[in-house]
């Protein structure tokens, strides 16, 4: 039976030497791998039927953390079946000739004895009759979707439920796609979760406890201005991580609105980022994300924490009173909020300082969805222009709907709910626009027309009130091309 050995590295992170080694010993003989590039769609992915050794995936981890995005890879010792053939990832791509994608890589391992040939391994067989149908079915569902819908399905318990059924005591199933996070899944007793990734198979390995650096003097030498002063980690005590678990957090099990996505501040480092980070981590309150060893490391923030988690801090004194603003606000009590206004309102003020010119008062006008003569003229013209029978065909109300599904809802971009948009005052939407009056007039008709259309009731959306502990849910939307033509070829490389 082939032992086989799946890795998943985590962006800007290194398998330990340590645990490749004990890889490269229970899993010689042939090796693949793929590495997602960040910030693109673009799948690289290779297999070797030779053995390799430490060197090279050392070599292959160092260009995956330069490529800033995520790295599988594969380990077999092969007793049966076609290493030219069954070496893994396998490859998921739509297309043909120079218009190919590929939008999945593949990686498999388990007990999957119902599936066991002469010819290939049991993975390359299920991958045959199982994991490759339900794959093409997924993308024959998708239909004429953005290709989001089908990663979602792909992740849907359904799918999860398909996939595994095949195995017997244990089995594991990652899947690297061209836009997203990793999916995976699987019930897998022998498997491990690192702070730099995640194993099928921990071959006895265990991860050290990290220790705090201890910075060295060093004897400075006429080349001294070549080596960069190492700072030394600030160690958060035992008290101080626990006052983390002493705040309210949201409990997992309540739903709510969009989580906003914030970066950890850059000056924070050792235990003031993690006390920072299990702060904020509304996706799994009070835990340490993943990579969380990683310099670009974020977490998904509650909306009404947003403010609170980009103020600037840089010590665990810092963090520690940022700690009570975001107690009192989980609980409903009165935050002092200036301080952070202050510092998201720095880029604003003016340079020079403090301007001694007085501000004139706010006209009346300036909040009244009354239009100048000019700017009706101005917008008159615009919309005119727009309708002339003249210009280019106008797309139909379903092209545009299609055409504007790519691109994120503006209430989950700024993380409320589409509902609170229903509520704004007059003076609050021209805030909101700038000062357009133009757009702010253009959206209270449609907002009317909307309420009278749709029949939603606006008594019962203030009547629903939502608190503080509601478990807001992630649903960020990523930019990605749409899926190229009604074609259903599949094309899986080993």
């Amino acid at each position: 039976m082939n032992l086989s050995t799946i890795v998943q590295v985590l962006p800007d992170q290194k398998a330990p030497e340590e645990y490749i080694k004990k890889v490269l010993v229970a899993c010689p003989s042939i090796f693949g791998f793929a590495l997602r590039l960040k910030d693109t769609t673009a799948i690289v992915h290779e297999v070797l039927t030779t053995s390799v050794n430490i060197d090279t995936i050392n070599e292959l981890m160092e260009n995956s953390t330069v490529a800033g995005g995520d790295l599988v890879m594969f380990f077999s010792n092969l007793t049966q079946g076609n290493k030219e053939t069954d070496c893994q990832p396998f490859i998921f791509s739509v297309g043909e000739g120079a218009d190919i994608e590929s939008h999945l890589a593949l990686f498999t391992e388990g007990d999957l004895s119902p599936f066991a040939s002469a010819e290939h391994t049991e993975e390359y067989n299920y991958s045959d009759e199982v994991l490759f149908p339900r794959i093409s079915k997924a993308w024959d569902d998708t239909g004429d979707a953005v290709i989001e819908k089908f990663f979602d399905i792909m992740r849907s318990d359904r799918v999860k439920s398909t996939l595994l059924g095949s195995f017997k005591h244990r089995g594991v199933i990652v899947m690297l796609p061209s836009i997203g996070d990793v999916i995976a899944y699987g019930h897998n007793e022998i498997g491990g979760k690192f702070t730099w990734g995640n194993v099928s198979n921990t071959h006895g390995y265990e991860e050290k406890a990290p220790t705090v650096p201890v910075v060295a003097q060093v004897k400075k030498s006429g080349l001294s201005f070549l080596n960069k002063a190492a700072k030394a980690v600030e160690k958060m005590t035992q008290d101080e991580a626990a006052e983390v678990k002493d705040i309210p957090l949201v409990p997992k099990t309540e739903t709510s609105s969009t989580l906003v996505e914030v970066f950890c501040p850059s000056k924070l480092t050792g235990g003031a980022k993690n006390y920072w980070l299990r702060l904020f981590n509304g996706k799994d309150p009070g835990e340490l994300p993943a990579n969380h060893q990683s310099n670009k490391v974020s977490v998904w923030v509650e909306p009404g924490l947003v403010v609170l988690a980009k103020r600037d801090v840089s010590t665990t004194k810092d963090v520690k009173l940022l700690a009570e603003d975001v107690k009192k606000a989980r609980t409903g009590a009165p935050v002092d909020m200036r301080a952070a206004h202050e510092q998201l309102e720095k880029e604003d003020r003016p340079i020079s300082g403090r301007s001694t010119v007085r501000e004139p008062a706010p006209k009346a006008g300036d909040y009244l969805p009354v239009l100048t003569k000019e700017e009706k003229e101005k917008a008159m013209t615009s919309v005119a222009g727009f309708l002339d029978a003249k210009s280019e065909k106008r797309p139909s109300p379903l092209e545009i709907q299609k055409l504007e599904s790519k691109w994120p809802a503006f209430s989950s971009e700024i993380g409320v709910k589409f509902e609170e948009l229903l509520f704004l005052t007059i003076d609050q939407l021209v805030k909101l626009f700038d000062g357009n009056k133009i757009a702010a007039c253009a959206f209270i008709e449609m907002r009317t027309k909307y309420i009278q259309g749709s029949g939603v009731k606006l008594e019962d959306l203030v009547s629903t009130k939502v608190t503080a502990t509601e478990k807001h849910v992630l649903s960020k939307q990523e930019l990605a091309p749409k899926k190229g033509g009604a074609l259903s070829f599949l094309k899986k490389t080993g």
